[in-house]
C-alpha cells in the first residue's frame, strides 16, 4: 500500500489558470487520475490525520464551503483510504526528522507523512514532493 501525500488531493481540486506552466499542469492531471482510482476503489492508501487536516485548510481557503464538504466526505468516508492517527511521539519524531534534513529543508508536515510511512512499513507515496527523495527508502510515484 502506498501514502497519499495532501499535495495530490490538492492539485486535483486545483483550476488550471491560463498561464500555467506544463508541469504544474501535468501534476494536476496525475493528481486527478489518482484520485479518480481512489473513487473507483481500485486501490487503497494510507493518509495521516495530518495531512488530512492540512489538505482540508487548503481546501477551504481556495474554494467554496460545498467543495469543502464533499472533499471532507470523501476522506473521511471513503474505505478505501486508510487514516493513520499521528501522536505526541510522532510529531516530537516528525521534528527530529525536520532537524536532521534541515539542509533539505523538509517541512514538518512532510516529517509527518515520512513517520506515517514508517508507521505502516509503506514505501511508496503519491506525492509530487522531491523532498521526499532524502529518504533512500522511499519511492515518490507522481501518476
Amino acid at each position: 500500500m502506498r501514502i497519499l501525500d495532501a499535495n495530490v488531493i490538492i492539485y486535483s481540486f486545483t483550476e488550471p489558470s491560463r498561464n500555467i506552466n506544463p508541469k504544474t499542469l501535468e501534476n494536476m492531471k496525475n493528481a486527478i487520475n489518482i484520485m479518480e482510482r481512489l473513487r473507483k476503489g481500485n486501490e487503497t492508501v494510507y493518509i495521516t490525520s495530518i495531512q488530512i487536516s492540512e489538505t482540508l485548510n487548503l481546501i477551504e481557503s481556495s474554494t467554496n464551503t460545498e467543495t469543502s464538504i464533499r472533499v471532507q466526505k470523501f476522506l473521511l468516508d471513503n474505505p478505501f483510504i486508510k487514516i493513520i492517527e499521528i501522536t505526541h511521539i510522532d510529531m516530537i519524531n516528525a521534528h527530529q526528522i525536520v532537524k536532521q534534513y534541515r539542509s533539505n529543508k523538509i517541512g514538518f508536515n512532510d516529517a509527518i507523512a515520512y513517520i506515517g510511512m514508517l508507521k505502516t512499513m509503506c514505501t511508496e507515496i503519491y506525492t509530487f514532493d522531491k523532498h521526499f527523495d532524502i529518504f533512500p527508502e522511499i519511492k515518490r510515484i507522481e501518476k
